[in-house]
């Protein structure tokens, strides 16, 4: 990691939710069969779980952009986005996880200096809980974690990392309670994401060596923010809840 001091540590579970599409397009296939833009039965408070957490992940990063803030993570997610998404281009993982290292965090989000440890052979689960929370400890910031999350709400007592952080005095808080101001905040970051997503997109397609098929991955992801962040969905008029 680089000399710039972190305002906050973020977890691998949060990172997860930016780089892959892989919760959202895993619940809608299994249980709707359907992509996760296009669910006529998306109405669920299990969707509208996996929803909120995706939109509240991508707020963040919003935020942090705006801010040009610096965080720490492991690099165990990029390790996990690996091991996850399967190298089949018929499905939305991998062409979501390449456009998201590629295009996402360096263009759209390049003011966010997201730092690692300097040192690739990083502890894993437990272990790794234990290494994030000692590092939020050390810099005296805030743990972004989804643990203990659910579709109940925050269950404080659970053990792992939540109850790891309260044994060291550390803050754990959602994405959310890290980025939050009021309602319009959050509609502002919605717009200024979409915004830049769809700004800076033609530029970055015309480079592809496929732009056609690049473009049409592009209106499948504009789709899928779109749903996350405003609850726009194929099949209903009115927008879903994006929150519990």
């Amino acid at each position: 990691m680089d000399g710039a001091h972190p305002i906050a540590v973020i977890d691998t579970n949060v990172m997860l939710s930016l780089a892959t599409c892989i919760d959202a397009a895993n619940h809608y296939t299994k249980i709707f069969e359907v992509d996760p833009s296009e669910g006529a039965q998306a109405d669920t408070e299990e969707s509208t779980f996996i929803r909120m957490r995706i939109r509240e992940a991508t707020l963040l990063a919003q935020y942090l952009h705006e801010t040009g803030a610096t965080t720490f993570s492991l690099h165990e997610f990029e390790r996990m986005v690996r091991e996850k998404v399967e190298l089949n281009f018929e499905k939305i993982d991998p062409h979501f996880a390449l456009v998201w290292l590629d295009y996402t965090k360096p263009t759209l989000l390049n003011r966010w200096l997201l730092t690692t440890p300097i040192e690739l052979n990083e502890p894993t689960g437990s272990d790794a809980d234990t290494l994030l929370v000692e590092t939020a400890k050390e810099w005296d910031v805030p743990l972004i974690s989804y643990e203990g999350l659910s579709t109940a709400g925050i269950d404080p007592d659970r053990k792992g990392m939540r109850r790891k952080a309260k044994q060291a005095g550390v803050r754990l808080v959602t994405p959310r309670e890290f980025y939050w101001q009021d309602e319009q905040h959050e509609l502002l970051l919605s717009a200024l994401f979409v915004t830049r997503f769809k700004s800076h997109a033609p530029d970055y397609i015309a480079k592809k060596p496929h732009p056609e098929v690049m473009l049409n991955t592009f209106n499948h992801l504009e789709a899928y923010y779109r749903h996350v962040l405003y609850g726009d969905t194929l099949g209903h008029r009115e927008a879903l809840a994006v929150r519990l």
